[in-house]
């Protein structure tokens, strides 16, 4: 248990040195207020944990999605921290949360595609297709053509 707990802080440790926190490499989103380092440190901490409990010979999914919240709240404009989150409720049989979850870093996290394709594939699998409509088919803009979806 002790090989695979510290493989697993590696991996983590590994995973952060190469992207990194949100907050460290790109500006923080709209409305979210910058974290200072013992945060970002904090934040990694429970990323970390989160993994352990994932990782272990029998997994502690609960445990694990309440460590990526943690790490969520410590750095907000990270969308990684709440799409683990996210995958965790899924994987807990709690789908309702999942979408209360995504459609909140939705609004925090405007920008993040990879939030909104979640969104709305949850939404789709939920049927609730009032939100996964518009993640699919953004509305129109001023001049009532559709945006242009980047890198498509």
């Amino acid at each position: 248990m002790g090989v695979m707990v510290s493989a697993a802080l590696a991996v983590a440790g590994a995973l952060f040195l190469t992207t990194g926190c949100a907050t460290r490499t790109a500006p923080p989103a709209a409305g979210v207020k910058p974290s200072d380092d013992t945060a970002m440190d904090q934040a990694l901490a429970h990323f970390a944990q989160g993994l352990v409990f994932e990782w272990q010979d029998n997994p502690d999914l609960e445990a694990a999605l309440l460590e990526y919240r943690a790490a969520a709240r410590l750095d907000p404009s990270d969308p990684e921290l709440r799409l683990m989150a996210a995958r965790n409720l899924l994987e807990i049989q709690q789908p309702a949360e999942a979408l209360d979850l995504l459609t909140q870093a939705a609004r925090d996290l405007p920008e993040s595609h990879e939030i909104r394709f979640s969104l709305a594939r949850v939404a789709m699998a939920s049927k609730r297709y009032d939100v996964a409509a518009p993640e699919y088919w953004p509305p129109p803009n001023s001049q009532g053509r559709q945006p242009k979806s980047p890198g498509l």
